[in-house]
């Protein structure tokens, strides 16, 4: 089972790509690019959305947790949804 990704690890990525409280920011996906929102604008949650405002992107694991990378905020990137899931836990240096 896949450990869950608490409200706080999300805000810790949200914040290292310069997205602050109340605020929404565009960035890219960390492999191919695509669009990807940030919203802090709801001070309960931290979301990831992409271009179309549908909760489709993922936080990835850049080391996968089955070659035992760190569940932790520094190891999490926002990714596309056919970047994460086709990426699967694959090493990517």
């Amino acid at each position: 089972m896949r450990p869950y990704i608490s409200q706080s690890m999300r805000r810790d990525v949200a914040e290292r790509h310069g997205c602050g409280d109340g605020e929404r920011k565009v960035i890219g996906c960390h492999y191919c690019g695509d669009v990807i929102v940030i919203d802090r604008t709801n001070p309960k949650k931290t979301r990831f959305l992409d271009a179309a405002g549908a909760s489709r992107p993922e936080l990835d694991h850049v080391e996968p947790l089955y070659w035992g990378g760190p569940h932790r905020p520094d190891n999490l990137v926002p990714a596309c949804l056919s970047c994460n899931r086709s990426k699967g836990p694959r090493r990517l240096a």
